[in-house]
C-alpha cells in the first residue's frame, strides 16, 4: 500500500517492512486483533450459522478498518509512523490520510488527487443536506423535529396556537379516521372548527390570554383586511412578548 521505506527496521523473528520499532508495536498490535476477529468469524461459520451474510460483512468492515488504521498511523507517502519526534497531519479536504510534511503532501498529491475530490464532494454534500438541529419557527411539539422553514409543511392550530408539522397532522388524521372520531386538535384535542369564524373566535381566545403566536395571527387577519393601525397594535404587543 505505500512505498518501500528507505531502512527497514531489523526486528526479531519478524519479515515485516516496519521501519522503527514504535510503528512496528503498532501495526502488529493490529494484527493481532484482526487475526483473533477473524478466529472467532471462522468459528462462527463452522457451528453452521444462519447469519453468514452478516459474517461475511463484519470480515469486509475488518479488511476496511485495517487498511484505513495503516493509512491513519503512517504518512501516505514517504510511510513514517508517527512517533513522539514526528506528528503527521491529516488531508483538511477528506481526512483520510495523513502526511509528515508539506513534501510528502505534494508528492503524494496525484495518486491521492481522485479519492479526495470524492470524499471532499461526499462531505459537503453530507453538510449541505443534513437535517438542521433547529430553526426560527421552532420544533413541532408532538414529534420534537424542527418545523421546516416552508410553512406549506405545518399548519398552525387556532385553538392553541401550537404549530404541528404535516407529518403529525396526518399521521392523526389518518388516527382518528381508523376510530371513526371526531376530528380533534392533534395536540390539545380541541374539537377542530367548522369554519373560518370559528377558528377567529378561537384565535381571539388565545390573543386576549396574551399568546404571542394568535397576537401575530390576529394582526395578519386585520393585516389582511385592510385595518392596518389594529393590525400594527397587534403585531407590535406580539414583538413585545
Amino acid at each position: 500500500k505505500f512505498p518501500p521505506p528507505a531502512k527497514k527496521y531489523a526486528a526479531k523473528n519478524c519479515s515485516c517492512s516496519c521501519t522503527n520499532e514504535s510503528e512496528h508495536a503498532t501495526l502488529h498490535i493490529i494484527e493481532r486483533a484482526v487475526i483473533l476477529v477473524h478466529m472467532n468469524v471462522e468459528a462462527a461459520k463452522m457451528k453452521g450459522s444462519d447469519n453468514d451474510e452478516v459474517v461475511d460483512a463484519v470480515g469486509d468492515v475488518l479488511h476496511y478498518l485495517e487498511a484505513e488504521a495503516a493509512d491513519k498511523m503512517c504518512c501516505a507517502s514517504c510511510g513514517v509512523a508517527e512517533v513522539d519526534e514526528i506528528k503527521l497531519k491529516e488531508c483538511h479536504d477528506c481526512d483520510l490520510v495523513r502526511y509528515c510534511s508539506d513534501k510528502c503532501q505534494k508528492d503524494h498529491r496525484s495518486k491521492h488527487e481522485a479519492m479526495c475530490k470524492e470524499r471532499a464532494a461526499a462531505l459537503r454534500d453530507e453538510l449541505l443536506f443534513r437535517q438542521p438541529v433547529s430553526s426560527h419557527l421552532g420544533d413541532c411539539p408532538i414529534c420534537f423535529l424542527p418545523l421546516s422553514i416552508d410553512q406549506n409543511q405545518s399548519k398552525s392550530q387556532s385553538c392553541c396556537s401550537e404549530a404541528i408539522c404535516k407529518g403529525c397532522s396526518q399521521a392523526h388524521k389518518l388516527q382518528q379516521l381508523q376510530q371513526r372520531q371526531y376530528p380533534t386538535c392533534p395536540f390539545c384535542r380541541h374539537p377542530v372548527p367548522k369554519s373560518q369564524e370559528e377558528a377567529n373566535k378561537n384565535m381571539m381566545k388565545r390573543a386576549v390570554a396574551n399568546d404571542p403566536a394568535a397576537l401575530s395571527g390576529m394582526g395578519k387577519l386585520y393585516c389582511n383586511e385592510g385595518e392596518y393601525e389594529t393590525a400594527f397594535d397587534y403585531l407590535t404587543k406580539a414583538a413585545e412578548l
